[in-house]
């Protein structure tokens, strides 16, 4: 018993042995021999796997708690610098738990300071190439399904202070980058499906960029969730990959970017999510290539709660703020803006090729807010004359509702400051398709002068100070055409305007205040209404230089003259050769294109005004060109037009009162001059206007200075269809000249005669200025016309005193003759009113006498005796067959003729008066004496009876088919006879039924008036006209005389007859 309790013992004894044998070679297998083996076995093989040398420290293995800690493991490169390395690696592997979950189970795995360096050289080439196997193409039969990853769990996993440097020397600009230190964890993660580890990720470069990252990650199926930020990335650390593609220097900038996110890899199309992300873009400085000065700054730039969904394609963004924003821009002299140039990337030489796209739904978008706020910019334009330049800060915006929905509506509020002055405020709704606006718009104290540059191409002057306002709303829509539809509704004005000239920068012209009121304006018809327009304290300077220029008129710049290398060029191109000019199209194909291509017209605006207000206006006019300088003003100068508008029967009421010096101005009527048919009816009325102040004037001119005298006049203006009829009075009350003055300038004419002529018994010259003409016609120069007939009438009262006296009494009619209707002794109202301008002047002037001088005029009276005795003729035929029924006298003249009977008489008198041989003979005489052929004579248009004659055979204007008979004054043989002559002198013509013009023609060529007829006829005439001059009883009998001679000038040698007057 006790022997088999020993032997049992040491039994346990040996296996005690044993197992602490087993024990001690395990461990020290384990710790001391393993860790040897496997330090070179991990050298040997991972040389060879790395094809770089490999050193390790010190490897350390717990047998029995199955952890491996490798230290001081330094990859060795081609260059022999540091590839890769780290200080320490530990692995505590779980058997237990790997057998239990069949999965290879590790506790914990910690690396300390690992280390690494990525490069690509010049070449393109990176430094780790040789560690990346070749891809190796399936077969093209293989179709199962890829093997699952073996099973790992991993409760801890931990990097400590990682360090990766990354350079890149094949951009146009050598990059490099270190990460570190870095920090990584992970916990309870599993290859095994639907299972998800939680980790944390923080890394930071020597450029002070931070990187966080956060959350759970999935490896079956490929996915994560979790948050990352990044803060103070530094943009210009990364210009070496973005530099290529654009052509401004981003200086500096700092990006961070917070977001939590939902990533999925497993499906045929990644899926991302994005929630709650929100960028910010810190210190943002762009600059032009070559420029330390940037021309966009951007302080602050902050995207606030992106939401994007990739699976359902939608995105949105709660708000986006700008804060500080500073935009430069510049305007080259070419009219090219230096954004388009600095903002258009650049495209790579050889583009890659697109593939095509697959069908997918369009990406949503929405932003709740962008706001900028604070911001600037400043624009100068170098392509005007003179450099412009604008600035606007205080800009603000805000922006509500955006979409990829472009037809719905945006809410927009824009603020500005105006060259830090000016404010202007514009608030409404956007949208974007069909495009339409509408916007409430507050505007004040917007400075002009810096848009001065702009009217340089135009107008030769400097606006030198005045501020635009307005308020109201603005509508922009667009027409089914396309055509843009504006609509402004509100107030609009200017305020302390003022101009120079661009030469000399005196004052030219500008006003307190200009304000439109209540402006409805559109295009879509083009149409402007309003209420009013109220100037306030417009003023105007006037100067004429010495060189007699008036500054006003070199304002308007003219087109530009060529220079004398262009003129040259041009003479020096080929000619164009005939072949080569166009020929003109046949009336057919004219006629056709005028069909196929009617003309449009766009239809003229619609322009209603209310009322214009002008008050206090002042015109000051000085003239440099006389010695002394001569300066007037008129002042006070204001008044109403009303209900101004475009209608065709629209008139405005005129009402405008001024002075000059002490003399009132006033100008009063009715006025269109918007409508197409441009109406004015207006008066103008000055009334003792001081002349002294004028002796600069007369002392040049006229050659003497002015003693006294008062100017006063009433002008009349009447347009209408293009017409101009103006009618100026002016008065000269008491105006007399004083000493002479020499002038070089001075008229030669006898001016105190010419003013004696025109003065009137009460010490007082009152002349009618007519101005006649149509607005159309480029000759017709209104101003000028009005002066050079005041000029006329001072030169006509010198040499010409009839023509000077019918343009004072005669309402412009030459006093010096009357005209008469051909073998008539009737005054016509052309002749009447020349007599009445003649009575007025001689009653005006009562030392003149008046001689009628009346001849006979064969020439110019034949045709009138002819028609006249003709006419004659024909009633004392019908006088004769009424004396076969009754005795009763009667006069031929008060025997009435119907169309019908003038007819038959006049057939019985050319049957009577007429013959064959007397037309042959005519024809032959026309043959042989050169007279005129038969032609197409039409009968005096001014005869009544002819055109009776035509109304009744329905001949309307065409003439009659007749032989021309002898010229006036002439004597064709065989004579057709006197008004005596008997039938059988003449033949009919058989040749053809004539038409009772024609008949009418070859009678008339029978009749010739005696010379006691023409003789008889100038008495007439000029016995009517001393009947109608004395008659009227404003001329005494003794300033009247009938006298012999006075034959018409030569240089009047009119087609009528006339009676002629001498002053005595």
């Amino acid at each position: 018993m006790r022997n088999a309790l020993i032997s049992h013992t040491l039994r346990r004894r040996r296996l005690l042995l044993w197992l602490a044998g087993l024990f001690a070679i395990f461990s020290l297998a384990g710790f001391l021999l393993a860790p040897v083996l496997l330090k070179k076995q991990l050298i040997k093989h991972g040389s060879a796997a790395l094809h770089r040398p490999v050193s390790i420290e010190e490897v350390r293995l717990n047998p029995w708690t199955l952890s491996l800690t490798v230290r001081g493991l330094v990859i060795t490169a081609h260059d022999g610098a540091e590839f890769a390395g780290w200080d320490e690696l530990f692995v505590d592997f779980a058997p237990v738990a790997s057998l239990a979950r069949l999965t290879w189970t590790f506790d914990q795995v910690r690396l300390v300071h690992p280390r690494g360096r990525v490069y690509r050289e010049a070449d393109g080439t990176l430094n780790i190439a040789d560690l990346i196997p070749p891809a190796v193409p399936k077969p093209a039969t293989q179709s199962a399904k890829p093997s699952a990853p073996p099973a790992v769990a991993v409760a801890h996993l931990r990097v400590e202070r990682g360090e990766f440097t990354h350079a890149d020397k094949a951009r146009s600009a050598p990059f490099s980058t270190t990460f570190g230190p870095t920090s990584f964890e992970l916990t309870d993660f599993t290859t095994r499906p639907n299972r998800s580890g939680a980790y944390t990720f923080a890394a930071t470069t020597e450029a002070g960029e931070h990187f966080a990252w956060k959350g759970s990650l999935t490896f079956e199926p490929l996915g994560s969730v979790g948050r990352i930020e990044i803060t103070d990335l530094a943009l210009p650390k990364y210009a070496a990959y973005y530099r290529d593609f654009l052509r401004f220097d981003l200086a500096s900038g700092q990006l961070g970017l917070i977001a939590d996110y939902e990533l999925a890899l497993a499906a045929n199309e990644p899926v991302v999510r994005l929630r709650d992300a929100s960028a910010t873009l810190a210190g943002l400085t762009l600059n032009a290539p070559g420029s330390s000065a940037p021309f966009l700054s951007i302080p602050e730039l902050r995207v606030e709660t992106l939401t994007a969904d990739s699976a359902a394609r939608t995105a949105s963004i709660a708000r986006v703020l700008v804060t500080g924003a500073a935009l430069t821009a510049e305007r080259r002299t070419d009219g090219s803006l230096d954004l388009v140039g600095l903002l258009t990337p650049k495209l790579p030489t050889s583009q890659p090729e697109q593939k095509p796209e697959t069908a997918s739904s369009p990406w949503s978008a929405t932003l709740g807010t962008l706001e900028i706020a604070d911001a600037s910019l400043r624009l100068t334009d170098h392509s005007t004359p003179r450099p412009a330049s604008v600035a606007i800060d205080q800009l603000g915006v805000i922006v509500h509702g955006v979409s990829t929905q472009l037809d719905r509506e945006v809410s927009l509020t824009t603020t500005l400051r105006w060259n830090e002055s000016g404010h202007l405020t514009l608030s409404g709704k956007i949208r974007p398709q069909p495009r339409s606006a509408t916007l409430q718009v507050e505007a004040a104290g917007l400075a002009l002068r810096p848009l001065d540059p702009y009217l340089a191409p135009f107008l030769n002057l400097l606006i030198t100070n005045g501020t635009a306002r307005a308020k109201g709303q603005l509508t922009l829509a667009l027409t089914a055409a396309g055509a843009p539809d504006l609509r402004w509704t509100g107030d609009a004005g200017l305020a302390a305007f003022a101009a120079v000239d661009g030469e000399f920068s005196e004052p030219l012209f500008g006003f307190t205040d200009l304000a439109f009121t209540k402006i409805n304006a559109t295009t879509q018809p083009l149409a402007v209404a309003l209420d009013e327009i109220a100037v306030k304290e417009p003023y105007a300077h006037v100067i004429i230089a010495p060189d007699r220029q008036l500054n006003f008129s070199a304002v308007v710049k003219g087109p530009r003259r060529p220079t004398q290398s262009e003129t040259v060029a041009q003479a020096s191109l080929p000619a164009v050769p005939d072949t080569a000019k166009p020929t003109a199209p046949s009336p057919h194909a004219s006629a056709e294109a005028s069909v196929s291509k009617p003309e449009t017209r766009n239809p003229k605006p619609s322009i209603i005004i209310g009322r214009v207000t002008l008050a206090g206006a002042r015109v000051t006019a000085t003239d440099r060109s006389v010695e002394p300088a001569f300066t007037t003003e008129l002042a006070d100068f204001g008044g109403t037009i009303s209900d101004l508008s475009s209608e065709q029967l629209a008139r405005a009421d005129v009402e405008l009162t001024g002075r000059l010096g002490l003399a009132p101005l006033r100008i009063s009527g009715k006025i269109n001059p918007l409508s197409g048919d441009a109406y004015t009816d207006l008066k103008v009325a000055f009334t003792g206007i001081e002349l002294r102040p004028f002796a600069p004037y007369s002392g040049r001119y006229a050659g003497y200075a002015i003693d006294k005298g008062k100017l006063s006049f009433d002008l009349g203006y009447h347009l209408s269809a293009r017409e101009l009829v103006g009618e100026n009075k002016v008065m000269l009350d008491q105006f007399f000249l004083g000493e002479p003055i020499a002038s070089p300038d001075a008229t030669k004419l006898p001016i105190k005669l010419a003013l004696a002529l025109l003065r009137d018994r009460d010490g007082r010259i009152t002349l009618e200025l007519p101005v006649r003409g149509n607005l159309d016609d480029p000759d017709f120069k209104y101003g000028r016309i009005v002066w050079e007939t005041l000029g006329n009438v001072i030169v006509k009262a010198a040499t010409a005193p009839f023509a000077m006296l019918g343009g004072l009494f005669g309402a412009g009619h030459d006093l010096s003759a009357v005209d008469f209707a051909s073998g008539s002794a009737e005054l016509t109202p052309e002749a009447l009113a020349r007599l009445d301008g003649l009575i007025k002047a001689l009653t005006e002037r009562p030392g003149l006498s008046l001689e009628i001088s009346s001849q006979p005029q064969p020439e110019l009276d034949l045709a009138g005796l002819r028609t006249t005795q003709l006419d004659t003729l024909l009633r004392a035929s019908k006088l004769r067959d009424f004396a076969a029924t009754t005795t009763a006298a009667a006069d031929p003249a008060t025997v009435p003729l119907t169309p019908e009977e003038r007819v038959r008489y006049l057939a019985e008198l050319h049957a009577e008066r007429c013959t064959t041989m007397a037309v042959a003979l005519g024809a032959e005489t026309t043959r042989t004496t050169g007279a005129v052929a038969p032609t197409q004579v039409e009968p005096p248009k001014g005869n009544l009876i002819v055109r009776n004659m035509r109304r009744l055979f329905g001949r309307g204007t065409k003439p009659a088919v007749v032989a021309a008979g002898p010229k006036a004054g002439t004597s064709v043989a065989p004579k057709l006879g006197s008004r005596n002559a008997k039938p059988d002198t003449v033949a009919a013509v058989v040749a053809a039924p004539l038409t009772p013009e024609e008949q009418w023609a070859q009678v008339l060529a029978t009749l010739t008036p005696e010379a006691t007829d023409y003789a008889d006829l100038a008495a007439r005439r000029a016995q009517r006209i001393q009947e109608y001059l004395l008659t009227k009883g404003q001329v005494e009998a003794a300033r009247v005389f009938l006298a012999s001679g006075g034959v018409p000038p030569a240089s009047e040698s009119s087609a009528v007859p006339r009676v002629v007057f001498n002053l005595k």
